[in-house]
């Protein structure tokens, strides 16, 4: 609900701040006073281009400063361009699409207390946001939420969803076809909404499938080079087959065996020299004999003599390691051009996936872990396409369900739609849905056909859509029907009605008053209007004049009432405020007044 709005310098208007309540509002005013200033205020709040024009003649910048109280907002559909497009293919099903707003050179927005689609979020209280938009003499503006500099396009989201514009053909929610839509499901009330809920339901899930599955296949399609890649490692490595710890063992053999005719013909002349006839070993321990001979006469020398016999006795045990030695040295080439074959294929593998044999086994383990995971995305990929299966038959089976609701309301909708805008100076209106079966690559949120209202003024001419032919008060006044049967509390949002008034009056403009008077029971309503019989049921009275200052022409916006209510009212009804001007206008006043209250004791 709009609390406030305060307007500076905007082309007339030096200063203006309204304050607003529930229910119903209206401004009135002569021709040319200004009236359409606040509209253009509002305007430029839900995202309308600013013009260097706008801003009044000697001020630097305009400025239009609005303050709302809202729980969570239904987001409403500005433009045509914004309707829910088409899906490119089944992927794409279930994807958010929101047409993109009008821009000017902003700044980027910084946190606003909003949700990531810049729209109130469900749970948020009801509080209160306050917008502002400034206009400079250059033509750029900036726009402000809450304190926080941000993006035109995020203040048209996050303020359009609060107020509702009907009359001119720019931000009309009502051409939009998705719109158009919504008020058929309104009107259906529980039944129809939840066979919608069912349906979006299985939407989403089936677009959730559908994405899964190609991520899925993206993923296979990307990896199908590394497979194949992983399945040569394993085989080149396998062929090969290295064991850890064998490279080094090779390393360590190959001296012997590059080397073993020479080892073997110095351990034997080894094992000659000492073991020989009249050799080493023989020769200490004949030394040994001769110190033993005197045993007993010195201890030292007796002591000299032990140590001897340790020598002749390791010299022995050496002779025993080196005759073994000998007899396992030997000069094999087979063994040497084995070792050196295998040694080769080692560093090959190395070369190739190492750079040591370590890293070449653990490439081959990361290739076999590769090709398990590859076996199960497999299985993956089978189930996947299994549950989007599952979920398209429960897609169509809700679609069908929806699209049998929506066809059977059809028909009751534009009959009561007709009967309603009869009673609102359009007589011979008739309406009906243009409805086309989309394929369901092309389903969208909203369900598996596109709906479009087409207007036929009178019945010598043909239906066509409502957006191309209706003109702004016609589509104020069908608005204003649609409004009337809908079924769904849209309390949060103000509904602003321009030219409803258009070619009207007598009794169709008691009608109009007596619909927008049941209307803000339940929401806030402001319109601006030229007749008395509207301007009478309001709950609040603004009247916009325009004076000449020493500055030049100035438009003021000013609340009215008691006798300057009833002047204004007496004007609006004759252009007089002699006594029987004033008396008239009273007695539509009570009359208007007494008819409000027993609206709301029927509410």
């Amino acid at each position: 609900m709009l609390l406030e709005l305060r307007v500076k310098d905007l082309t007339l208007i030096d200063a203006a701040t309204l304050e607003f309540s529930p229910g119903l509002t209206v401004l009135t005013g002569e021709t040319g006073a200004g009236k359409t200033a606040l509209l253009n205020s509002l305007k430029l709040l839900v995202g309308e281009r600013a013009d260097s024009s706008l801003v009044r003649s000697g001020a630097q910048e305009a400025r239009i400063e609005a303050l709302f109280t809202a729980r969570a907002p239904r987001v409403f559909v500005a433009t045509t361009d914004a309707d829910t497009a088409p899906v490119a293919s089944a992927t794409a099903i279930g994807s958010d699409k929101t047409a993109p707003a009008a821009s000017d050179t902003d700044t980027a927005p910084t946190s606003t207390g909003f949700d990531d689609n810049n729209a109130l979020s469900d749970a948020a209280p009801t509080q209160e946001y306050l917008a502002l938009r400034r206009i400079a003499t250059d033509g750029r503006s900036r726009s402000y939420l809450n304190d926080d500099l941000v993006t035109l396009k995020t203040l048209s989201r996050s303020i359009g969803p609060l107020i509702d514009l009907y009359g001119q053909h720019e931000h009309q929610s009502l051409l939009a076809t998705a719109n158009q839509l919504t008020a058929l499901d309104d009107f259906g009330g529980l039944q129809l909404t939840k066979a919608r809920d069912a349906y979006e339901k299985c939407y989403q899930a089936y677009g959730q499938a559908a994405r899964s599955l190609q991520d899925m296949q993206t993923a296979a399609a990307r990896i199908s080079v590394e497979v194949e890649q992983a399945a040569f490692t394993v085989k080149e490595i396998d062929r090969i087959d290295p064991q850890l710890g064998e490279y080094q063992a090779l390393q360590d053999a190959l001296p012997v065996l590059q080397n073993g005719e020479e080892l073997s013909r110095v351990s034997q002349l080894a094992l000659d020299m000492l073991h020989g006839d009249g050799m080493a070993r023989d020769t200490l321990s004949a030394a040994a004999t001769q110190l033993w001979a005197l045993r007993g006469v010195d201890s030292a020398l007796d002591d000299l003599a032990g140590q001897l016999d340790g020598i002749v006795a390791d010299t022995d045990e050496l002779t025993h390691d080196l005759r073994a030695y000998h007899e396992t040295v030997e000069f094999d080439p087979d063994a040497l051009q084995a070792t050196m074959d295998r040694l080769a294929q080692l560093e090959g593998l190395s070369r190739r996936f190492g750079p040591g044999l370590e890293q070449v086994l653990q490439r081959r383990q990361n290739a076999q872990q590769l090709l398990e995971n590859a076996n199960n995305s497999d299985e993956q990929l089978r189930l996947a396409t299994d549950d989007l299966a599952t979920r398209r038959a429960d897609l169509e089976s809700a679609a069908a369900t929806l699209t049998h609701a929506r066809a059977a309301l059809a028909d009751d909708f534009t009959t009561q739609l007709s009967a309603t805008v009869a009673h609102l100076a359009m007589p011979k209106a008739a309406f009906r849905f243009s409805v086309t079966d989309l394929d369901i690559d092309a389903w969208t949120l909203q369900g598996p056909q596109s709906f479009e209202l087409l207007y036929q003024p009178d019945p010598t001419s043909d239906f066509r859509p409502l957006a191309k032919i209706a003109s702004g008060g016609e589509l104020s006044r069908v608005m204003l029907a649609l409004k009337s049967m809908q079924q769904k509390d849209e309390s949060d949002t103000t509904l602003v009605f321009d030219e409803i008034d258009a070619g009207i009056g007598g009794q169709t403009a008691i009608t109009v008053a007596t619909h927008l008077q049941a209307l803000a029971q339940h929401n806030q309503v402001i319109v601006i209007t030229h007749l008395a019989q509207i301007a009478a049921v309001a709950t609040d009275h603004f009247v916009v004049s325009r004076a000449e200052t020493k500055t030049g022409l100035t438009t003021s916006i000013n609340r009215v009432e008691g006798k300057d209510r009833v002047r204004e009212l007496a004007r609006m009804l004759s252009g007089s405020t002699d006594d029987v001007a004033m008396e008239h206008a009273q007695r539509l006043l009570d009359d208007a007044q007494r008819a409000t209250i027993f609206a709301g004791e029927r509410s």
